[in-house]
C-alpha cells in the first residue's frame, strides 16, 4: 500500500522550490545534461506519479464516508493509468542516470531528490534486482545529506519484503479485517519505535493513525491493545 501521507508532504516540498515547469522533451534528444531543464522536467514526473493515487485517495475517503466500498472497477481502471505513469517515470530516470549519472546537489534542488525516491518507492511492478540496483545511489544521497534518512528506510522495508524478509522500520501498511495494519512480517516489534525514533519517525500506532480515513481503523494488535493518540 502507498503511503499518501508522504505524498502529500513531498508535494508541498516541491512546491516554490522548483522552477516552473516548461514542456518536456525527450532525454536522448538533448545535446547534453541540462540540469536546470532537469530541474523543471521533474514536475511533470511528481504530476504523473501523483495524478491516479490522488484521485484513488479522495475517491476511498468519499466511499468510506459514505458508508460504502469503493467501485472495484474504477479503482481498477485508475491504477491501470498510474501503472502506466509509473513505468513512464522509470524510463525516464533510467535514462537520465545513464547519460548523466545519479542526480545530486548541486546540480538538482533537493526536492528534485525526493521525486527520485518517491519513482523508486512505486517501482511495485519491477524485479527485485531493478530495486537493489538503485539502493547505492539512495544511500549515497543519504549520505551526501540530499536525502532525509527516513527516505531510505522506508525503501529499505519495501526491498526486504519483496525479498521475503522482515521490515524493519514499519513504513508499510496494508488493509487487514477492513482496517490498517503493519505488512508482515516485522523485525523486533518490541524494539520497533526505537528504531524509528532514531531516524526521526513518530511513533507506529501515530503513525497509522494517517491511514485511518482510507484504510479504516487500526488492527496492529500493539496499537490496538495500547492506547492510541486521539484524532484532532
Amino acid at each position: 500500500m502507498s503511503l499518501f501521507v508522504f505524498w502529500r508532504e513531498s508535494m508541498k516540498m516541491m512546491k516554490g522550490l522548483l522552477l516552473v515547469a516548461a514542456v518536456c522533451s525527450p532525454l536522448a534528444a538533448w545535446g547534453g545534461c541540462d540540469w536546470p531543464r532537469i530541474n523543471e522536467d521533474f514536475h511533470q514526473v511528481m504530476a504523473r506519479d501523483q495524478a491516479g493515487r490522488n484521485e484513488l485517495e479522495r475517491q476511498t475517503t468519499e466511499a468510506m464516508a459514505g458508508g460504502h466500498p469503493l467501485d472495484a472497477a474504477r479503482a481498477a481502471a485508475i491504477w491501470e493509468r498510474q501503472n502506466r505513469d509509473d513505468a513512464a517515470n522509470r524510463r525516464w530516470l533510467d535514462e537520465l542516470v545513464a547519460r548523466c549519472g545519479w542526480p545530486q546537489t548541486p546540480n538538482v534542488e533537493k526536492p528534485v531528490l525526493e521525486v527520485v525516491w518517491l519513482v523508486l518507492q512505486h517501482a511495485d511492478q519491477e524485479s527485485i534486482e531493478y530495486r537493489l540496483k538503485y539502493l547505492p545511489y539512495l544511500q549515497q544521497s543519504v549520505a551526501r545529506g540530499d536525502l532525509p534518512a527516513k527516505r531510505l528506510a522506508m525503501y529499505e522495508d519495501r526491498v526486504q519484503l519483496q525479498q521475503g524478509k522482515p521490515q524493519r522500520y514499519g513504513s508499510q501498511a496494508i488493509q487487514v479485517d477492513g482496517g490498517v495494519s503493519l505488512q508482515m512480517p516485522v523485525e523486533d516489534p518490541e524494539h520497533l519505535d526505537e528504531r524509528r525514533k532514531a531516524l526521526g519517525l513518530q511513533p507506529i500506532c501515530e503513525y497509522l493513525q494517517h491511514f485511518v480515513p482510507m484504510m479504516g481503523p487500526v488492527r496492529y494488535p500493539p496499537c490496538v491493545t495500547s492506547p492510541q493518540p486521539q484524532r484532532s
